[in-house]
């Protein structure tokens, strides 16, 4: 993907578009009022868990702070609204 620069110069960045596969199993208990729920592993997950997992499976760290009735720290899906 090319850039223009304020500069007037031009910037070559890399550009991904990871393809991720919906979830096809049983509905899950809370959706987020219908949130797209993915498959990650066999399992059902949120975009935001799906793609964190992606790095913490190469050795990063981190959380999906979600702030849906409180401020919450995750990394496995939420049951029952948190």
């Amino acid at each position: 993907m090319e850039v223009n620069l304020p500069s007037g110069g031009m910037a070559t960045l890399p550009l991904c578009r990871p393809v991720f596969p919906m979830w096809n199993g049983a509905p899950i208990a809370f959706a987020y009022g219908k949130k797209p729920v993915l498959e990650h592993e066999g399992e059902p997950c949120f975009a935001e868990l799906k793609i964190l997992r992606s790095f913490t499976e190469v050795g990063w760290e981190g959380v999906w702070v979600g702030t849906y009735g409180g401020i919450h720290y995750l990394r496995s899906m939420p049951r029952n609204g948190m």
